[in-house]
């Protein structure tokens, strides 16, 4: 049996065969397949040229980053249901009351009378 040959190149070289067959999953744009055929463990091919590890590499990478990324929604996700987080917000224009100090963590305060021409009545502005 014939290795796979390269998609890019056309290097058929046996010891690439695994290289190869996740360049061909990865040009018809099936990257679960391309995991579940190794794609975070592959070293590439030896007889291909840079650019078609590159390819191969910069794939595998853009996966790692993504799970990461998923994984560390996920932990945020449970370190907040943990706290049992709420997020709640103050109109003050539209209520004098407001929230209890000891059941606030964090305030933002956004808005005011001030605009950015305001700059000669409000110095500070200007930072």
């Amino acid at each position: 049996m014939t290795p796979a040959a390269c998609p890019h190149c056309g290097c058929n070289a046996g010891a690439g065969a695994p290289a190869h067959a996740l360049l061909a999953l990865l040009a018809m744009d099936a990257v679960d397949a391309a995991l579940d055929a190794g794609l975070l463990e592959v070293a590439g091919c030896d007889a291909c040229p840079p650019a078609c590890n590159a390819r191969l590499h910069a794939a595998a990478q853009a996966r790692r980053s993504a799970l990461a990324a998923r994984e560390r929604h996920r932990a945020r996700t449970l370190r907040l249901a943990r706290r049992k987080a709420a997020c709640t917000y103050t109109l003050v224009c539209e209520s004098s009351v407001l929230p209890d100090p000891s059941t606030v963590d964090l305030v933002v305060v956004l808005g005011g009378p001030m605009s950015v021409n305001d700059e000669q009545e409000i110095p500070w502005l200007v930072a």
